[in-house]
């Protein structure tokens, strides 16, 4: 015959109960945060994979601004950042005559700080290519935001039209004949307290004879030593 409960031993299956409900709760708290762990390194590894897909001279596809309207544009992977969730890419690619718009484009080109990549990414516009924009011949002017840090070599040879150019100071490195055959390029100003890196022929003779230069006030002595800027007849400070 089987004895009936005890107030003491209800009292203790009770504590039994709740340590084992206490036991599975706890389980099932360390499995949901284990999951949620799981999934966001998924997620990050994943996309840092689709980010290690894109080797350096990739080509992608975006936009620049011309004359106000938006016209289709080639960029180039230009260097990755290994960690970081963007790398930067340049306007153009690393192929000679392959031009980074239409050659036909008129106006005023606005190059973008940064576009995004087939992996849903941001890369920064840091560069532009050698001849991104070579003969290009009915561009007028572009605008170069204060990110971009290297013009490449022949990069605006032949734009017959251009006057206006303006570099960020942000430039660190223009390559060989970047300003080559630019019969009208008469206004020229640069925003550099620093010289950027330069070799002798990025301009034309005509350029440097009959163009003006505009820099930062203050920097006439550093620019009058250059082997470039110094051979230009018509230099003035900006006033600030």
């Amino acid at each position: 015959m089987r004895k009936p409960f005890s107030p003491i031993s209800i009292k203790k299956e009770s504590k039994r109960t709740t340590r084992v409900s206490f036991f599975y709760r706890t389980f099932a708290s360390m499995m949901k945060h284990l999951l949620i762990l799981s999934f966001l390194f998924l997620h990050i590894t994943t996309g840092y994979s689709q980010q290690s897909d894109l080797q350096r001279n990739d080509v992608l596809k975006g936009t620049v601004t011309a004359n106000g309207k938006i016209i289709p544009a080639l960029f180039s992977v230009w260097r990755m950042r290994e960690g970081e969730p963007y790398g930067y890419v340049r306007i153009g690619s690393d192929t000679y005559g392959q031009p980074a718009i239409d050659t036909t484009t008129v106006g005023t080109i606005v190059i973008p700080e940064e576009i995004t990549g087939p992996d849903g990414r941001s890369y920064h516009v840091k560069a532009i290519a050698r001849q991104a924009f070579a003969h290009c011949r009915h561009i007028t002017e572009v605008v170069i935001h204060n990110r971009l840090t290297h013009i490449g070599d022949q990069a605006f040879l032949g734009c017959e039209s251009l006057t206006h150019l303006s570099l960020p100071a942000s430039t660190e490195v223009i390559y060989p004949c970047a300003f080559r055959d630019c019969p009208k390029l008469n206004v020229i100003q640069v925003n550099c307290h620093r010289l950027p890196d330069v070799y002798s022929d990025i301009f034309d003779r005509h350029t440097m004879e009959h163009g003006t230069l505009f820099i930062p006030y203050g920097t006439s002595a550093l620019y009058s030593d250059s082997q470039v800027w110094g051979l230009f007849r018509h230099r003035f400070e900006l006033v600030e």
